[in-house]
């Protein structure tokens, strides 16, 4: 991501580091923006440093794009039609063998290590919208999540082929964003 964000925008200054060891001085940022990878973060460690290198009163911003959840099987989702079954078993299959299913119930609330910090309370805001996708774009879609992302390109290229030829026609998909924001105390 990094190398994509220094070729897009090759004036913009970008470091090398994790949420859990930010490559910035003490109380040097005004605000810190995270998009659908903070449940990834070591929770208090990335909080730590977070607060670390915010300023009083800097800004935290946490974006989540939900449309897609650890349901019971791992692939619930808010498309409409449903996803064929035979599409539906192909996903649940690679979220069983990633290991993502076993993480699942052992997931705690990510942002609940915000309270009793440094931080006021989390607010949160959500805001709905709806789109109308291909198969091949819901296809293409599915492939980004954890599950499916971390297989070997070889095997994601299998899946994204055989998923091609289940999944046609239109779909709409609803997708809930949430933003979830504090300050610095």
């Amino acid at each position: 991501m990094r190398a994509v964000l220094a070729r897009r925008s090759p004036g913009v200054e970008a470091h090398r580091g994790s949420a859990e060891r930010i490559p910035l001085p003490d109380a040097s940022a005004d605000a810190i923006f995270v998009g659908d990878a903070f449940h990834w973060f070591d929770g208090p460690a990335a909080v730590g440093e977070i607060a670390r290198v915010l300023r009083p009163r800097g800004g935290v911003a946490l974006v989540w794009n939900n449309w897609w959840s650890d349901g019971e099987d791992g692939t619930a989702d808010s498309l409409v039609p449903p996803l064929p079954s035979a599409a539906r078993a192909l996903l649940a299959d690679v979220y069983v063998s990633s290991g993502r299913a076993a993480a699942r119930v052992e997931k705690a609330d990510p942002l609940q290590v915000f309270a009793e910090t440094l931080f006021d309370p989390l607010v949160a805001e959500t805001f709905v919208r709806s789109r109308e996708l291909s198969g091949g774009e819901v296809v293409d879609l599915y492939t980004t999540v954890s599950s499916v992302a971390s297989l070997p390109a070889q095997e994601r290229e299998l899946l994204r082929r055989a998923l091609g030829r289940l999944v046609e026609g239109t779909y709409r998909l609803r997708v809930t964003s949430v933003l979830q924001w504090t300050r610095r105390g």
